[in-house]
């Protein structure tokens, strides 16, 4: 597999359990995702709207990346 999968291997099984059959079939494969389907959209913002995992995922890799660069003169770090 490769580390897409993996990666979202892992937010499906913290999810899963939560949706119902139908819908878990839907989303339970990286390829199977379709973000032009809005059914399938709204079952995927109802899925990872709260799961910690694919939000820090976002966060780390698109929005502190970003941010970060934007401002570099008012990172700060306290211990």
């Amino acid at each position: 597999p490769t580390a897409r999968e993996t990666v979202y291997r892992e937010w499906f099984s913290l999810v899963e359990g939560g949706l119902e059959g139908g819908e878990a079939a839907s989303i339970d494969r990286v390829h199977k995702l379709d973000l032009s389907n809005a059914v399938q959209l709204q079952v995927l913002v109802r899925a990872y709207s709260h799961n910690r995992e694919a939000i820090n995922f976002w966060l780390n890799t698109c929005v502190l990346p970003a941010e970060t660069k934007m401002f570099p003169s008012r990172i700060t770090s306290t211990a």
